[in-house]
């Protein structure tokens, strides 16, 4: 079975380096060809207004040739930004016009509006940093003594950071603490020496009545002997007693003063003087002391036990003080005390310690307290968590001030703030709402409104940022190309920010298949298409080219649908017959590999010039002529056949400069190999002759291999021009070896060398 032919069935070629040559176009037609073989001049044929050089089926007279080529990029796509012709108004309803005219004019007054909004807005949020910020130093200044010098332990995880500080302060509830409550807290939680503190014992002085009563009592003797008459009106009894009791058989039978012997009746005679009720009160009395002084002795050791504490409290200072006080009285009670007992018979008043003794032990209660309550703590495991729980609600106590200031200057701004977010909310919602009446309105008229969203959402869909359109202010209908640039604001595209070229040929291949899929005027919308498409993919990086790829895929489908019908009733059909030219073997594969079988319906071509440089277009077949073979897979492998066949000097410099365009360039993608080999790597190509100097044999031929690969180098490079003659062709293979090896690409080298046989 022949090929199917349909629509166009010749075209014949006689332009430039084509001389009487014709090929015969089937449904679905790829053409590959490498650049300057005359890709162009067929792509050019099929926009001749004249049409003489195609052979068009009857049935397709009326079919619509679409051209998409360097002249429709020039034609469309003008200044990097106007596209003149394209955004046309078509002729559709006044009314909906000035609708559109008129919701436009409301949109930019909107938008006018809600930037003066977000202005404002700004400068309020500024306002409120600037208060925050205020305040977290407020916060840090007045709760630095605390926190950096008294209690830092208490800070961990917050020593440095201002805001931290004071969002941690917002979350507690302040409470003042005295300092003494919090150095306690402090010292048991962050400095305790682990053993518990004894408390202090209350001092005690019990006074008997009748003994202080026997004080003020004059002691005598109530005897009725001549004797005791004697001592009493001399006032000699405690005289005659103490003598009595401190020398009795001591001097013998003398008289202890005058040494005369004594009488025997003497003992008897002074024992008679002090009657019985004498010696009882003096037994009281000297009991009464005893106990006295005991007591105070037992004070005394106390207050001195107590004042020896290692507790630090205030009040221990206190004790020290009363301590002092107490001394004085109590020695001056005990010299009282003393002479009473030397004088019975004299009368003595004691000073009162009660008053004393109060105070010291309501100082004791305070200082007890205070150790019971860190006793406690320091059996408490939990006594770190209550002392930083205790400086952090006095932090807060501190910073209460600031916290007011700061929410006296939000307050006002915080109302500015939700009045201008509600105002540009409402602005926002209105510039959507217009959008949409702009968008339903675009859709009841034909015009190039349909074109912009749908490039746009194509854009987006890739994920493509580079740019997006808009309508042109001021201009019906008419649109413009804008950035992003890195501050987030749009930027138009102009002379002085120009579309690259890659960007510039990707936009232009949208809008082409925008019109292929639609319409710019309401006849064409009934027309049928025919589609030609010349290297869609010029300067494109490799993932542009995958979607440009994609794009054509699906322009095949709705071709393939004429030849091979969906099951959907609903499939479109209306491309009638397909053209695709290009240089570029990736691409020409992605969007030919699964019709390489499709031998009736599709047809596979190769461009080539002959050895007298004329062009020549043959169909790429299998040995018998009746399946495709693609002819890029042919094209390579031929080129490393060439190459490890040729002894023709010339002819391999220029097929080893073909590989490397194609392996580099076009499959792995290498944009920069000049700096990569000839600089990176130029040691590798320099030997070194007899005499030391550099030999640059090896350098040079690799230079003049390279010369057409860079972008950057200009292409009238005079490595173009290489003398090749006087080269040994092994030499050069050896040289091209080295530049795989060097980019390390020796595995594919090896490959195509064996397959080359």
């Amino acid at each position: 079975m022949g090929k199917i032919r349909t629509a166009i069935t010749r075209v014949d070629l006689n332009q430039r380096s084509f001389q009487k040559k014709h090929f015969e176009p089937t449904l679905i037609n790829f053409i590959y060809g490498t650049n300057g073989t005359g890709k162009t001049t067929i792509s050019e044929t099929f926009q001749d207004e004249t049409k003489s050089a195609l052979t068009i089926d009857s049935l397709a007279k009326d079919d619509l040739i679409l051209v998409y080529n360097n002249s429709y990029i020039q034609q469309e796509v003008q200044n990097y930004g106007n596209m003149p012709g394209v955004f046309t108004l078509s002729k559709q309803n006044a009314d909906i016009k000035r609708q559109i005219d008129e919701e436009h004019a409301l949109r930019r007054v909107i938008i006018q509006k809600q930037e003066q909004t977000e202005t404002k807005l700004e400068e309020n949020i500024k306002q409120q940093i600037a208060a925050k910020q205020k305040l977290n130093n407020d916060v840090w200044k007045s709760t630095e003594l605390l926190r950096k010098e008294k209690y830092p332990a208490t800070q961990q995880g917050y020593k440095s950071d201002k805001r931290k500080l004071t969002e941690k302060l917002l979350e507690i509830s302040p409470k003042e603490h005295t300092e003494d409550e919090l150095d306690q807290l402090y010292t048991t939680a962050y400095k305790k020496t682990g053993n518990p503190y004894p408390t202090l014992s209350n001092v005690e002085l019990h006074i008997d009545p009748d003994g202080r009563k026997l004080l003020s009592t004059s002691i005598v003797s109530h005897s009725e002997t001549d004797f005791t008459k004697i001592m009493n009106n001399l006032g000699a009894s405690d005289w005659v007693r103490e003598g009595f009791s401190r020398f009795p058989h001591k001097a013998g039978d003398l008289c202890p003063y005058c040494h005369k012997p004594l009488d025997s009746s003497f003992e008897d005679d002074i024992a008679a003087a002090f009657d019985k009720t004498y010696d009882q009160d003096i037994a009281a009395l000297k009991d009464f002391i005893r106990s006295y002084k005991d007591q105070l002795n037992n004070i005394y050791n106390s207050l001195h036990s107590g004042m020896g504490t290692t507790f630090k409290h205030p009040a221990v200072s206190i004790i020290a003080t009363l301590y002092s006080e107490f001394m004085e009285k109590a020695q001056s009670n005990n010299q009282k005390l003393d002479e009473k007992l030397k004088s019975p018979a004299i009368s003595v008043s004691i000073d009162s310690i009660d008053d004393v003794l109060d105070k010291i032990n309501v100082t004791i209660n305070t200082i007890n307290a205070e150790i019971q309550k860190y006793n406690a703590l320091l059996l408490d495991p939990g006594a770190k968590t209550k002392c930083n729980k205790a400086v952090w609600e006095e932090l807060a106590f501190l910073a209460t001030a600031d916290f007011a200031k700061y929410e006296g200057t939000m307050a006002p701004l915080k109302r500015e703030e939700e009045s201008l977010s509600a105002l540009k909310q409402n602005y926002n919602s209105s510039k959507i709402e217009i959008d949409k009446k702009i968008k339903d309105l675009s859709t009841q008229t034909v015009n190039t409104t349909d074109a912009m969203h749908a490039i746009n959402g194509a854009l987006k869909s890739v994920g493509f940022r580079g740019f997006y359109l808009e309508e042109k202010p001021g201009t019906d209908l008419v649109y413009r190309l804008v950035r992003t640039n890195a501050a987030g604001k749009k930027e138009v595209v102009n002379k002085d920010t120009r579309l690259s070229e890659g960007e510039r040929n990707f936009i232009a291949f949208l809008y082409f298949y925008q019109t292929v899929l639609g319409s710019q005027s309401e006849d064409a919308v009934k027309r049928n298409k025919i589609v030609v498409i010349d290297d869609p993919v010029s300067s494109m990086d490799s993932g542009t080219l995958f979607v440009v790829a994609s794009l054509i895929r699906n322009l095949i489908g709705i071709c393939y649908n004429n030849y091979e019908p969906s099951m959907d009733a609903n499939r479109e059909d209306y491309i009638k017959q397909f053209f695709c030219l290009t240089h570029n073997p990736y691409f020409f594969r992605e969007i030919s590999y699964n019709h390489i079988d499709d031998f009736d319906c599709v047809s596979f071509y190769k461009i080539f010039k002959d050895s007298e440089g004329n062009s020549d277009i043959v169909l790429s077949l299998t040995a018998d002529k009746t399946g495709n073979v693609s002819p890029v897979r042919n094209s390579y492998d031929a080129l490393w056949h060439e190459y490890r066949t040729t002894s023709d000097s010339t002819i391999l410099l220029t097929v080893s400069r073909r590989i490397l365009e194609y392996y580099f360039m076009q499959t792995i993608g290498k944009t920069n190999i000049r700096k990569e080999l000839l600089e990176d790597h130029k040691e590798e190509f320099i030997d070194q002759n007899p005499d030391g100097s550099k030999n640059l044999k090896r350098y040079n031929l690799a230079a003049a291999l390279i010369s057409w690969l860079d972008a950057g180098v200009p292409v009238l490079s005079q490595q173009l021009y290489y003398d090749a003659t006087a080269v040994n062709v092994d030499f050069m293979r050896d040289v091209m070896k080295d530049i795989f090896d060097t980019l390390q690409q020796s595995q594919h080298y090896n490959m195509m060398w064996n397959r080359a046989q």
